[in-house]
């Protein structure tokens, strides 16, 4: 996925761009979409002296995160890869289960994303919102899990378990 270049000028289309798709402008994504299709793809630029937590991440994520459902549903109509996943493996329905955003969620779910991807510390989305204590996502992400087949979980009446790699990793 190419990344933007970054910058700082503030009449640069790119920051322009991911400021209106943080701030749920839906008119400006769509006019900047509509004459580049390819921004739906874009990486968010990491200014530096940034933290690296955001590197890679997609408009998809960033909406998602937010629970911007009319800019997450434009992102995705013009091409945005739906279950890209970040360098630490975070994909857009792990942003939105982590922000308890159930409209997000049920959107990207809707579009099929894959609720079997699994970030760098073996969280799928359903354990992310697990985490978050938000059962009614937990129920959602394992119902789209059941209904490709996958019967996962199919003990658990409430919360999933963190993954063993994810509950006894070790701070050093």
């Amino acid at each position: 996925m190419p990344a933007a270049v970054f910058n700082a000028a503030a009449d640069d289309p790119v920051t322009r761009f991911f400021k209106a798709v943080e701030n749920g402008d839906a008119a400006t994504v769509g006019a900047v979409l509509k004459e580049t299709p390819a921004a739906a793809a874009w990486t968010k630029p990491v200014a530096p002296g940034d933290l690296p937590w955001g590197r890679e991440e997609t408009a998809l994520m960033l909406a998602a995160g937010a629970g911007h459902t009319a800019v997450m549903k434009q992102l995705i109509d013009a091409g945005a890869l739906l279950n890209a996943q970040q360098h630490r493996g975070w994909t857009a329905l792990m942003y939105a289960a982590n922000r308890n955003r159930e409209g997000a969620v049920d959107l990207l779910l809707s579009y099929g994303a894959d609720t079997k991807l699994a970030n760098e510390q073996g969280d799928t989305a359903a354990t992310v919102a697990a985490r978050r204590q938000d059962y009614t996502l937990v129920k959602k992400i394992n119902a789209a899990l059941g209904s490709h087949g996958v019967r996962f979980f199919e003990g658990s009446k409430t919360a999933l378990p963190a993954p063993p790699t994810a509950r006894f990793r070790r701070k050093i």
